[in-house]
């Protein structure tokens, strides 16, 4: 067994993956994800973001993963509702997004806690249906959240990944330019580490 079950994955090259939203937002597929589209939600007034119906029953081991793009959506917040309970849950810190920036995001269910309460984490016997994300209030700025590769998942990922594809290299004046193929995965791999090999044969990042 490869330690993990998959109860939802999305890397928006063919839709949107299920996310919806409201009047208070608007939601296009935009290139330059992790390899190809991505999910860009422009979010026109505060509360306002993706949202996601999902039916996951228990919250033990359960974890979120992907890849966010803040633009004056400086924080991954969210909300996760569980049913059982008739409470939102939420982390107790979130995941900093620098502006422009894809970030990997890792959040634990388990460690969540419910909106009611300062203190304590969620019941193992949660009933998850729906996940929102919720942006500051834009003020006369641009403020939008871009997701790519959505996973949620159980359990401890002992598979490793595949080797990357399609590796293409071009000069710029900046530097070398590099692409690829993600690397084939039970789950999806959260990031990739560059590194060179440098006179002495050392590899460094």
């Amino acid at each position: 067994s490869d330690g993990v079950t998959v109860y939802y994955r999305a890397d928006f090259e063919k839709g949107n993956g299920g996310f919806s939203g409201s009047k208070r937002m608007s939601q296009e597929l935009v290139e330059g994800g992790a390899a190809g589209r991505a999910l860009r939600t422009k979010c026109l007034e505060k509360w306002a973001g993706p949202r996601l119906k999902v039916d996951i029953e228990g919250s033990e081991g359960l974890k979120m993963a992907f890849l966010a793009k803040g633009e004056g959506f400086d924080r991954a917040t969210l909300n996760v509702y569980d049913e059982a309970q008739d409470d939102n849950t939420t982390p107790y810190a979130y995941r900093w997004l620098p502006d422009g920036r894809w970030t990997p995001v890792l959040y634990r269910l388990d460690r969540f806690r419910y909106n009611s309460r300062r203190t304590g984490f969620v019941r193992p016997d949660t009933k998850y249906s729906e996940l929102r994300f919720f942006g500051p209030e834009p003020k006369g700025r641009p403020v939008a959240l871009t997701l790519d590769n959505f996973v949620i998942y159980r359990g401890e990922d002992r598979s490793p990944p595949g080797a990357v594809s399609g590796l293409r290299a071009k000069a710029t004046e900046h530097g070398v330019l590099l692409h690829w193929a993600p690397a084939p995965d039970n789950v999806a791999p959260m990031l990739f580490v560059v590194s060179r090999a440098g006179s002495d044969g050392t590899f460094r990042k």
